[in-house]
């Protein structure tokens, strides 16, 4: 049995500020199945994660003003304990094709 059978919504926050970056995720991610919110910079990502009740938040590091481990140090400040992953920047170096252009 597959977890969509089951109808649990996973809710997935992702804080990308690179727009194609952010948008191709999400889109696959939501065609996956998954409820996916995205913002584009830290305080905005900050502001989702406390009122989103998200399952997992998918954090780029290289964010313009709070980057993402200024973003997952407030959230674990604020008591936000959801599994959270990194993006960095320099993976999308590494990214075969045109997914990190």
């Amino acid at each position: 049995m597959r977890w969509q059978e089951l109808e649990i919504t996973v809710r997935i926050l992702i804080v990308e500020d690179e727009p194609k970056t952010g948008e191709y995720l999400r889109q696959g991610l939501s065609e996956a199945g998954f409820v996916v919110d995205l913002a584009t910079n830290g305080p905005d990502g900050i502001h989702l994660a406390k009122h989103g009740a998200h399952d997992l938040v998918i954090l780029d590091v290289m964010l313009p003003g709070l980057n993402g481990w200024q973003v997952l140090s407030t959230l674990r400040q604020q008591g936000l304990e959801m599994p959270a992953s990194r993006c960095p920047a320099v993976w999308r170096r590494e990214l075969p094709g045109s997914i990190a252009r």
